[in-house]
């Protein structure tokens, strides 16, 4: 690959998945079931909306504020600017 020269920058090709799994290593005991979890829990509140009723990054933030069990992590951009725009915050 052009962008790839061994020594020269900290990248690895990795070319099948031993080694992909040497290199990366796995996840902690527990973590897909709690992800299932989690899932499993996101997908009850957009269950409870009205059926004909469109949903936006604004209203799933504050559904997802309300029903939080915890503390709720979040990650990409748009999802915490809708969280900022509730002011879910606390």
């Amino acid at each position: 690959m052009s962008w790839y020269a061994p020594g020269r920058r900290r990248e690895r090709l990795v070319a099948d998945p031993a080694q992909l799994i040497e290199f990366a290593g796995t996840a902690p005991k527990g973590w897909l079931d709690a992800w299932r979890s989690l899932d499993a829990q996101a997908q009850g509140i957009v269950r409870d909306l009205q059926p004909s009723k469109h949903v936006n990054g604004y209203q799933l933030a504050q559904l997802l504020w309300r029903h939080r069990q915890g503390p709720l992590f979040i990650g990409s951009s748009n999802i915490v600017r809708d969280f900022d725009l509730g002011r879910c915050r606390g």
